[in-house]
């Protein structure tokens, strides 16, 4: 059984984008555009799977998933084993993806500048109490968050519906 926190998007819907983008090219301010969008996907930005794979096979896997959907792995970071070498008692296995698709970015970034600092996603496999989960924030209301831009909508539906696949594929 699934981990999931807050149900998954069915983007396969038809005419989700469509319904999306005008929902939200409706005058209404920035807190109630975020509250709906929360409404829609669930109570929380996090998605998070368990997966039977160990942290290495999972990361193996991930990055994998990460190619076949035409994103890159700009950076990983191992957050577990940085902070064991700063001498931090850390048992937990941590590495967070930067996964990036220029193209989706470009988007994002020519609608409102400021979103660089959000961006690449990051997806993380990590341990929790001997688990290995794969987990993620949200683009939707991630974006939605930071931007009164309805337009960037549609560019984060696309690119969470990517990632979910990459998660999904990787567990």
């Amino acid at each position: 059984m699934s981990e999931r926190h807050g149900p998954a998007p069915n983007f396969t819907a038809p005419g989700l984008h469509e319904k999306l983008v005008r929902r939200f090219l409706q005058p209404i301010n920035q807190d109630r555009k975020l509250a709906l969008i929360l409404k829609n996907w669930g109570i929380s930005m996090y998605y998070i799977v368990p997966t039977s794979k160990t942290f290495n096979q999972a990361s193996t896997d991930l990055e994998a998933a990460v190619l076949r959907h035409g994103f890159g792995v700009l950076h990983v970071h191992d957050l577990g084993t940085t902070l064991r070498s700063k001498g931090i008692a850390f048992e937990e296995e941590c590495k967070v993806f930067e996964v990036c698709n220029p193209a989706q970015a470009a988007k994002v970034l020519t609608v409102d500048m400021r979103l660089n600092m959000a961006l690449p996603c990051r997806v993380s496999v990590f341990t929790e109490k001997g688990s290995t989960r794969i987990g993620m924030i949200r683009p939707v209301p991630m974006l939605a968050a930071l931007s009164q831009d309805a337009s960037l909508v549609l560019v984060a539906a696309e690119v969470e519906k990517k990632l979910l696949q990459m998660v999904e594929e990787a567990k």
